[in-house]
């Protein structure tokens, strides 16, 4: 049985990493700001590792993790803000296996259509992607979020001078 031990370095404060080893999704425990290790045993000769970190707006429950956390948050005064450039990132590898098997990937500082990582793997590495990219549909969430904040704000500033006039 051949083992692989992932350890992901560098990813966004708000992005969500999904791993998979040959069409098998790795669980990936975090370690602290923006580190994960992983590990993933097979008997393949050759594992197909893809890798993909997308923004939390790109989530399928993103409205319900916004409305929590901005409920949690004082109304947004304690939450951090999300990205404004929304990226995302998509590495897929081809990985020649021996007994023991480490890789490390370094993610870099995202850019449109630049590199997502850089790879370190002892055995070599075919790679087939390594594209960091703009989220439209993140980047959209986000200016709905923004708007409903900005709404909420001035309800809530609309409500405590109501209060005020009457007296209260």
């Amino acid at each position: 049985m051949k083992e692989i031990r992932f350890k992901i370095t560098g990813l966004p404060a708000q992005s969500s990493p999904a791993l998979t080893a040959d069409g098998t999704p790795v669980r990936l425990k975090r370690k602290g700001y923006g580190l994960y290790d992983g590990c993933f045993r097979t008997e393949k000769e050759v594992a197909e590792i893809a890798l993909s970190a997308r923004p939390e707006l790109s989530g399928r429950m993103w409205w319900l993790t916004a409305l929590i956390t901005f409920l949690l948050s004082v109304f947004g005064i304690f939450e951090p803000p999300y990205g404004k450039k929304c990226f995302a990132a998509d590495l897929g590898m081809l990985l020649p296996l021996k007994e023991d098997n480490e890789i490390e990937l370094a993610f870099r500082a995202p850019s449109e259509n630049g590199r997502a990582a850089d790879v370190f793997a002892p055995n070599g590495y075919t790679e087939t992607e390594n594209i960091c990219f703009t989220d439209k549909k993140a980047k959209r969430r986000r200016r709905i979020v923004f708007a409903v904040k900005v709404l909420s704000w001035l309800c809530i500033a609309f409500a405590a001078v109501c209060l005020t006039a009457k007296g209260v």
